[in-house]
């Protein structure tokens, strides 16, 4: 019966690019650790774990599951590593736990890049600016470009980014409307002003020469009273 190590040179062997077990080792990047004290998943050896270091392979994307003790094999060999900055993305995976034992390693390196793949589109769906996409976009590019196909995912978030231009030139133009309404407003209350001032003016106008009558008229009289005495 193989060892619990020949079992995992000989799964790990089987998910990477390389035939040799040293170089098929520096095809693989530490993603993150997970911890359950139910040992719900297996190492690639098939023993069952509490510690749970998660790693992808740079060449063939598939993703595995190793123990402390195996762990230390891969990571004398590895050549990259995620950016601590983006750590928090992986920390948030929950990979699937299905047992490497329970059906061949494909299909456990397939589910488990379902769940990268689905975690990097709740991201995207919880991205709600276009910086903060295009910075994302710029991360899987950067960190995952060669390692898993994640077109579809950079197509989301163009698609994205699109809907979010067209919202935010809607947005621009409602703006510069309600601005433009505003404007017409105050010239509407600007011209409202100028024809009560002008109007204030023709009434003041016209009390002048109202009053400017009425001084005339009363000097008439006086005239007229004064010479009516005269001639008594």
């Amino acid at each position: 019966m193989p060892t619990k190590l020949a079992i995992f040179i000989e799964n790990l062997i089987k998910v990477s690019k390389s035939d040799d077990f040293i170089e098929a080792c520096k095809e693989w990047c530490f993603l993150h650790k997970d911890e359950n004290a139910m040992r719900d998943n297996h190492c690639l050896c098939t023993e069952k774990l509490k510690h749970q270091y998660y790693y992808v392979n740079t060449n063939t994307g598939k993703i595995i599951v190793s123990g402390g003790g195996h762990k230390k094999l891969i990571d004398r060999y590895i050549v990259k590593k995620i950016d601590s900055r983006y750590m928090n993305t992986v920390n948030d995976i929950i990979i699937d736990k299905e047992f490497v034992g329970d059906y061949d390693l494909e299909a456990y390196c397939i589910k488990n890049k379902e769940r990268i793949i689905n975690n990097f589109k709740i991201k995207i769906n919880n991205l709600l600016t276009i910086d903060s996409l295009l910075e994302y976009g710029e991360y899987l590019n950067e960190y995952w470009f060669d390692m898993i196909e994640i077109d579809e995912i950079l197509d989301e978030i163009d698609e994205k980014i699109e809907v979010l231009q067209v919202e935010q030139e809607r947005q621009i133009e409602q703006e510069r409307q309600i601005e433009r309404q505003r404007q017409s407003e105050i010239e509407r209350q600007r011209q409202s002003e100028r024809q009560r001032q002008e109007e204030r003016q023709r009434q003041e106008e016209k009390g002048k020469k109202v009053r400017q009558l009425l001084q005339n008229d009363i000097i008439d009289i006086r005239c007229c009273e004064a010479k009516f005495l005269c001639d008594c």
